[in-house]
């Protein structure tokens, strides 16, 4: 690579595996960093002066490592992809073969999909267990760690020698900041796969592996950001975990639905001539654009009929409106983008199958009635609107009638408006940003103020505060159901209207946080599907905030964590130096 271009920064890869050598107590190992690429610019481990380290560059690869014996506990490879003498697994494997019988191998390599789940994929990974080795872990990299030199997804892929854990780390690291913390959280979670006995004696003690239960981990890490562990042969992939998981948030809209796979209710059928002009069917598109039309495709139509699949519905528990209308709703195109997502990579085309198993959440015929009826209407206001468009913009101002029209729609629909979009945030889930919590006082397990559940809403804003700011929704349960403040809030609740419920909860904070505090705190009452929250948004403080005047707490990933010794130091002067 030429001088003047500029090299990509892996500090990210570096301070990874700085944490991961404390870790494992690896200061004193004999590591190799084999750097077969020009692309990323490394810089030197604080480590490598006290570590028994070696670097191979491109140059002398084949003489220095490939031919030799020596073997290594800890291996980095910097490889670039698509090398045409080898490709970069065939290096991997070679490189395993240098690695003592404790050691770890750590690769860059293309995205979870290409490497893992393709038909070479999945050859490689029989490969890999036929060698007696197990992936420890795989981290997927920033989108665009590459960039600008590649476009691909990459990932850091970890490999040892099999000892018996059948479980992978998986995690993702959304930008190249998430240093740190999350490095730490890599490598203590990393250990407990690495480590048989500390494994043994972690589960013996009777606490919970890190996102073992998949329901754990869709609760609290919806984007894998602090990481879970499976089995990589039962692993589908980052995207494609990140869109189940809000699949899942948006079914809580359907409850009560039944869900039944479309092979149940209508035929598929594909053709690569033209379809049979059915009067009840409806077409999903194999490629491209994802929606979903009623009228037949034509050859001489953009999309060609050999790229969508006929639907023909055979089946009188639903009705073709529904069908249509459920499908392009967000949550049927996630069905349907989630088999172009699948796997990691944007599949080609679709397959008959693929189509087959999408799931229908299906309602009586009376519901489906009434939502036919109500997508109707919208249909027919949006029709309205482009003609109120079209009029205003030949016609600005003698366009009277269509300015009265917008202006009715446009004061009936602003409540709805600002109510979906909260509500759209809340199917988001958790995050560093946003956080839920069902009560401010009441604990409704027991149906008593308890002094923990108020806490824990104090914990947040103050973590929201020192960090980047952020919105704390009171009301709505972590799986982002709509509760309402009602629980707490009425003639025989703990607060006896909305008015004193605000004044408890700022008195609250101007006593446990500070005054001068709360001019970075506002409350909003919205009124969300029949039921009232309190949204407390939280800018970020230009002080210290700290609780009862002692703790210190900052919201880091989708937890708010206490901040001590070395951390809180580093904290307070980086952040308000």
């Amino acid at each position: 690579m030429s001088n003047h271009i500029k090299k990509i920064d892996g500090t990210l890869i570096t301070k990874i595996l700085e944490a991961i050598i404390y870790e494992l107590n690896f200061e004193k190992k004999k590591i190799l960093h084999l750097q077969l690429s020009e692309l990323l610019s490394f810089r030197e481990f604080n480590l490598f002066e006290k570590i028994k380290y070696k670097k191979i560059n491109s140059d002398t690869a084949d003489k220095e490592f490939f031919e030799q014996e020596d073997k290594f506990d800890l291996i980095f490879a910097d490889i670039p992809f698509g090398i045409k003498q080898l490709g970069e697994k065939s290096i991997s494997l070679s490189i395993l073969d240098h690695l003592e019988p404790k050691g770890i191998c750590c690769v860059i390599m293309p995205n979870f999909y290409k490497t893992f789940k393709s038909i070479q994929g999945k050859s490689y990974l029989n490969e890999i267990k036929r060698k007696g080795f197990h992936i420890l872990s795989v981290l997927n990299l920033p989108h665009d760690f590459l960039m600008p030199h590649l476009g691909i997804q990459s990932t850091l892929v970890f490999f040892i020698h099999d000892n018996g854990v059948e479980q992978t780390h998986f995690q993702t690291y959304k930008d190249s900041n998430y240093s740190g913390t999350y490095a730490d959280i890599t490598s203590w979670r990393i250990s407990l796969i690495y480590d048989v006995d500390k494994r043994k004696s972690f589960i013996e003690n009777d606490f919970e592996l890190p996102y073992q239960e998949e329901d754990l981990a869709i609760q609290w890490d919806p984007e894998l950001i602090e990481g879970l562990e499976y089995k990589i042969s039962d692993f589908v992939g980052f995207d494609h975990w990140k869109e189940l998981r809000q699949i899942e948030k948006l079914d809580t809209e359907y409850g009560g639905y039944t869900s039944i796979a479309l092979s149940e209710l209508a035929i598929v059928n594909s053709t690569k001539d033209e379809f049979k002009d059915v009067k009840d069917a409806i077409y999903i598109p194999a490629i491209g654009n994802t929606e979903v039309i009623d009228f037949l495709p034509l050859k001489n139509s953009k999309k060609k009929p050999h790229n969508y699949f006929q639907i023909v519905i055979n089946d009188n528990r639903i009705k073709k409106e529904y069908l249509l209308n459920y499908l392009n709703s967000s949550l049927g195109q996630k069905f349907i983008k989630l088999e172009f997502l699948k796997n990691d990579s944007t599949i080609s085309r679709l397959k008959k199958i693929d189509i087959l198993k999408l799931q229908i959440h299906l309602p009586n015929l009376g519901v489906q009635d009434e939502i036919i009826r109500n997508v109707n209407k919208l249909n027919k206001v949006k029709k309205l609107l482009i003609d109120i468009e079209s009029s205003i913009a030949t016609k600005p101002i003698s366009s009277t009638e269509q300015l009265n029209k917008l202006d009715q729609i446009y004061k009936s629909s602003m409540e709805l408006s600002e109510s979906e979009i909260y509500f759209d945030e809340i199917l988001k889930g958790e995050s560093t940003s946003r956080e839920f919590k069902e009560t401010f006082a009441l604990d409704v397990k027991i149906k008593k103020r308890a002094d923990h559940i108020v806490f824990s809403c104090i914990k947040t804003i103050a973590g929201f505060l020192n960090g980047n700011g952020g919105s704390l929704y009171i009301g709505v349960a972590d799986n982002s159901d709509i509760k309402g403040i009602e629980k707490e809030v009425g003639t025989k609740k703990l607060f006896k209207s909305t008015d004193k419920y605000q004044l408890a909860i700022k008195d609250t904070l101007k006593k446990r946080i500070g005054t001068s505090s709360l001019n970075n705190v506002n409350f909003k009452l919205i009124k969300i599907r029949g039921k009232k929250i309190l949204l407390i948004s939280c800018l970020k403080s230009d002080h210290q905030v700290f609780i009862d005047n002692k703790d210190t707490y900052l919201r880091v990933g989708p937890s708010t964590e206490l901040l001590e010794g070395p951390d809180l130091v580093n904290f307070s002067k980086e952040r308000f130096s």
